[in-house]
């Protein structure tokens, strides 16, 4: 049976793991401990590559909000949400 793959491109394992357990096993954007994904900081759309510079441990959820964005521009939508967010607790 063969898999299908949303994209041919696939990270080393040996890389994954590596990126896994410096993340501490938790998502670099939200600290979940749910299962982790490989996220391309920069898209590869963008000109991101796979080296471990551009990779980050990130939750599923995560990893889907953020899609296509650039890390700068995600962190600013998280920026703005968390200011959001604080603002309805104050």
């Amino acid at each position: 049976k063969a898999i299908h793959r949303k994209n041919m491109r696939q990270i080393a394992y040996a890389l994954q793991w590596q990126v896994y357990r410096e993340a501490k096993f938790k998502c670099e954007y939200c600290g979940n401990e749910s299962p982790l994904t490989i996220d391309h900081k920069t898209p590869v759309e963008l000109g991101g590559t796979d080296e471990r510079s551009n990779l980050a441990a990130a939750c599923r959820p995560c990893n889907r909000r953020k899609g296509n964005m650039s890390f700068e521009e995600w962190e600013k939508v998280m920026n703005d949400r968390n200011k959001r967010g604080m603002a309805k607790l104050g």
